[in-house]
C-alpha cells in the first residue's frame, strides 16, 4: 500500500466513480488486493478485506506476477457477468469548450478532482481534441472515433451570455 490506507483509497476511488457516473457506481463489483506476495505486512490488506466484505462485496487476494488468485478472480468475474442484465454503454458527454474555475496549469499538475484548487476566476479552455487537460475528464480515454486528428482545421464559435 506504499504507506497509504487502502480503505481510504477504496473510498476515494468509489467516490470518483460515483461522480463520473452514479449509475455505473451502483453496478456489481469484485474487489481485488494485488501484490499480496510482496506485501510487507498484512494489516492494510486485512483492513481492506474486512471493509469490503462488510459492504457485501467479494474480495480476492492476488499476485498477478505470481499468478496467485488470478484464476479465481477471472472465474468469479465470468460467473458474475452471466448474471448481469444487458450491457449499458457509458459514453461521457464532452463539450469542446469547457468553462472551468481551475487554470490549465492546475489541471495539468493534479491527478484527482479533489486535489484541485479554484483560481478565483472563470477559465475558458478550447480543447479541440476533447482528450486531455480542459476536457474535465480523468476517466477513460476518449474513443478514437470521437477524436479529431492533428490535420489543419478551422472552427467558429460564439459566446452568448446566459442566466440559469
Amino acid at each position: 500500500s506504499e504507506g497509504r490506507d487502502p480503505v481510504e483509497d477504496f473510498k476515494a476511488i468509489n467516490a470518483e466513480l460515483a461522480q463520473y457516473s452514479p449509475e455505473l457506481a451502483t453496478r456489481p463489483m469484485l474487489v481485488a488486493g494485488n501484490k499480496v506476495d510482496i506485501a510487507p505486512d498484512r494489516e492494510g490488506l486485512e483492513k481492506l478485506k474486512e471493509h469490503v466484505e462488510a459492504l457485501g462485496l467479494p474480495f480476492f487476494e492476488l499476485s498477478a506476477a505470481a499468478h496467485q488468485g488470478t484464476r479465481e478472480l477471472m472465474w468469479a468475474a465470468a460467473r458474475r457477468l452471466q448474471e448481469l442484465p444487458p450491457i449499458t454503454v457509458y459514453v461521457p458527454t464532452y463539450e469542446a469548450a469547457t468553462p472551468e474555475i481551475y487554470t490549465q496549469e492546475e489541471l495539468a499538475k493534479k491527478t484527482h478532482d479533489h486535489e484541485l484548487e479554484p483560481c478565483g476566476e472563470t477559465v475558458f479552455c478550447l480543447d479541440y481534441k476533447m482528450s486531455g487537460v480542459g476536457s474535465g475528464s480523468c476517466g477513460p480515454q476518449l474513443m478514437k472515433k470521437y477524436q479529431m486528428n492533428d490535420e489543419k482545421f478551422s472552427f467558429h464559435f460564439r459566446l452568448t451570455p446566459s442566466c440559469k
